[in-house]
């Protein structure tokens, strides 16, 4: 499955709608800003480029939450990142792992336990020392191994892992192979630099579901939320305009960006993604706005260096939409 498939498959099954409200179809406006984003995040881009797409809106809300939706979904073909069993078989001795222990008789909420790779067993198994507290020696077969999710990665505190596992079972309805340690060794997928505090209440405000699971998670738990630096477990780091010092406890700036409103354009220079989305209303297009777009784009290469964005999700109306290319 490509990842367009695999995009048109998540909006088929997914259903929005808020806490009062039964969850319908995705509406054609956030279907664009997930596939926009989706597409960005896919995207191969000439080396030493930036790709910027300028968006033109009536209204922003919830516009840079789904944005940032779609970038969620680009980063699921990455998920698989638990070691194979042969990887863990060529583990040196005294290698730190981390994995996740299931309690006996149960598959949900697993605890996260980190040892060190010890001498094989005498069949030739990798066994490893677990620290406190639990202390014992686990031994991996091949038919028991993809059980435990072995990583190099460590994973979050118990608490945290079992919310985690809770939304990686919305994303695993859509892709089974989809890992656990997905939203950890893959942390960091999009910075959305905003008006914090009414970006988190607007997301909280959104429910999905599947039509193939049970349960409903708010759009904010989807897009996992974080602060910079982006603890371990943060899908979307959130960076507010009235404190932009956060961009400088990144230790590296996620693939996509999202400046949602002209304050956040402001710190375009100092966002350094190679994927940049910046929304702006149509109320807000004004003088000062319009002098930082045009000062961006004597800058710009070739527009034959950037393919065509062909998405299936037509514009909507009132959006207007300028995309193009910027040197390193």
């Amino acid at each position: 499955m490509t990842s367009g498939d695999f995009f048109q498959k998540f909006c088929r099954n997914v259903r929005v709608g808020t806490p009062t409200e039964s969850p319908d179809v995705l509406p054609a406006w956030t279907r664009f800003m997930m596939e926009l984003a989706h597409d960005a995040a896919a995207r191969k881009i000439p080396d030493a480029s930036r790709l910027v797409h300028f968006v033109l809106v009536p209204v922003r809300e919830l516009c840079s939450q789904f944005l940032a939706l779609g970038s969620l979904v680009a980063s699921l073909a990455h998920g698989t990142a638990h070691l194979s069993w042969e990887r863990l078989r060529e583990l040196p001795t005294g290698t730190t792992v981390y994995f996740l222990l299931h309690r006996p008789g149960q598959n949900k909420n697993p605890r996260p336990v980190t040892g060190k790779i010890i001498s094989p067993s005498e069949e030739g198994y990798p066994r490893v020392q677990v620290d406190e507290p639990y202390r014992y020696i686990q031994t991996f077969t091949m038919r028991n191994f993809e059980r435990y999710r072995v990583s190099l990665t460590q994973y979050p505190g118990a608490t945290r892992t079992a919310r985690i596992t809770g939304v990686t079972r919305f994303y695993r309805s859509f892709f089974p192979d989809l890992d656990p340690s997905w939203s950890i060794s893959t942390s960091n997928v999009v910075l959305v630099v905003c008006s914090s505090a009414p970006w988190q209440q607007a997301a909280e405000s959104v429910v999905l579901r599947t039509i193939s699971t049970s349960g409903s998670w708010t759009l904010k738990r989807i897009l996992m939320p974080g602060k910079p630096p982006g603890e371990r477990g943060t899908k979307t780091v959130v960076t507010s305009t009235e404190s932009p010092e956060g961009l400088t406890r990144l230790p590296s700036f996620p693939p996509v960006a999202i400046l949602d409103g002209p304050r956040a354009f402001r710190l375009f220079d100092r966002v350094l993604s190679r994927r940049i989305v910046v929304l702006i209303e149509t109320c807000e297009y004004d003088g000062l706005v319009q002098d930082r777009l045009m000062g961006l784009l004597p800058a710009r290469l070739d527009d034959r260096s950037l393919d065509p964005i062909n998405l299936t999700t037509p514009v909507p109306p009132g959006v207007q939409l300028v995309s193009f290319l910027l040197p390193t």
